[in-house]
């Protein structure tokens, strides 16, 4: 074990007496990943693959140093979904500028790397997502932009043109790919093409042309695949299909089989839009039946649906081995940003490593994150006890019902 007579960390500035040398080995491989080795002599190498893995090597290694707990040895950690975040994905009253700011520091803070712009009642996002966005509308767009850039989080922009996108005409691919290169010259580099919530039924020329929707929706995602390919170096590009959350196979998802890029990955949300468990085995069989890499959408806690409710408690009902069958995982939070942040810190720590998650420990140490103030928690959690019943999750209040059955 090394003993360190004084330790002095200030923001990234690392002091010890006596002095730590640290030898930094950037290895891209790892990506996310990273390995602290801890040597004699009061040496360690940090090997990590990027700017992120990085900063997690650097916060763990403060977490030892302030506990004065730097014993030798390798210490190797990193997350098990590669993309890790929140889409803003919901329908009805859309995020402040001043709130989705929070959104990316929060996704900072909590090593996620991924904010998807989705908002269903944005016009320019969905039903006006031909025309270009209004000079007051875009600057605040920009400065969301250049946030995520400034605090390393890949920024997603989305489109969903397909209420009535016409599949046979030259003229709206041409108005999609300008949209897109709008948003390339503004510095994104990575997009979805949202194809859910839609009537999917082909009519006219697309009929005669495609034969079935799903054939549709790989030509377009295909064509917009391509646009990318000749315009960027390093992006990543999502679809998510009209059938976006059965558990079984189906023609159109054997059409987007045969016919999407391999390259593109797919949405889904588990066997309903709200799934109340999603086991691994659904994971495994739903990538078999698309083919392609999968991102989770997780629905949970999203509560557009009936926004008058909260949904405050952890996320859990959910596979254990999901980063085996799922590249991904984004979260669709409650309109009400700031009460989504409790059940937010449970599912980033099972983004991190759902092998060893465990609900009720992650809830208490969000609750903790929440409120630093021991005197004022347990009131706070006295008051959550009220809204940890959910959609996904069946929460039984003791006290509430011991009160209840005193009184009767």
């Amino acid at each position: 074990k090394v003993i360190f007579k004084s330790v002095d960390i200030t923001g990234n500035t690392i002091k010890t007496v006596p002095k730590l040398l640290i030898e930094y080995n950037h290895i891209s491989a790892l990506e996310e990943q990273y390995q602290l080795r801890i040597l004699r002599e009061y040496k360690i190498v940090i090997s990590y693959g990027n700017s992120r893995s990085k900063k997690y090597a650097l916060e763990t290694l403060k977490k030892l140093l302030k506990t004065n707990s730097l014993e030798y040895g390798l210490i190797e950690d990193g997350p098990s979904f590669a993309l890790r975040g929140i889409i803003e994905g919901f329908y009805g009253t859309p995020w402040s500028h001043e709130e989705r700011l929070d959104v990316i520091h929060f996704l900072e803070k909590e090593h996620m790397n991924t904010y998807i712009y989705a908002p269903k009642n944005d016009l320019y996002h969905r039903s006006k997502w031909r025309e270009p966005y209004p000079e007051k509308d875009l600057l605040i767009l920009l400065e969301l932009i250049n946030e995520a850039i400034n605090n390393d989080i890949d920024f997603y922009f989305a489109i969903s043109p397909g209420r009535d996108f016409n599949y046979s005409k030259e003229e709206d691919f041409n108005a999609l790919f300008k949209k897109i290169d709008d948003m390339i010259n503004y510095g994104v580099n990575h997009y979805c093409l949202l194809l859910d919530d839609i009537d999917y039924k082909l009519l006219g020329n697309d009929l005669t042309k495609f034969n079935t929707p799903g054939k549709a929706h790989a030509y377009i995602c295909n064509r917009l695949n391509e646009h990318l390919h000749k315009t960027l170096k390093d992006f990543k590009f999502i679809m998510c299909p009209t059938e976006y959350y059965q558990n079984f196979d189906t023609p159109y998802r054997h059409d987007l089989k045969l016919s999407l890029d391999n390259d593109i990955l797919v949405f889904w949300t588990g066997y309903h839009t709200i799934a109340e468990f999603i086991p691994n085995i659904d994971g495994e069989k739903v990538k078999e039946y698309f083919g392609h890499d999968l991102v989770l959408w997780e629905n949970y806690p999203t509560n557009d649906m009936q926004p008058y409710l909260l949904y405050m408690g952890p996320i859990t009902n959910r596979g254990n081995k999901l980063d085996q069958s799922h590249v991904g995982m984004v979260v669709n939070p409650m309109i009400q940003w700031n009460l989504s942040k409790l059940p937010l810190l449970t599912t980033s720590e099972y983004m991190w490593n759902p092998a060893s998650y465990n609900a009720s420990d992650s809830y208490n140490l969000a609750l903790k994150k929440i409120c630093i103030e021991d005197s004022i928690r347990p009131h706070l959690e006295n008051i959550l006890e009220n809204f940890r019943h959910t959609i996904i999750y069946y929460h039984k209040n003791e006290k509430l019902e011991a009160a209840i059955s005193i009184n009767r």
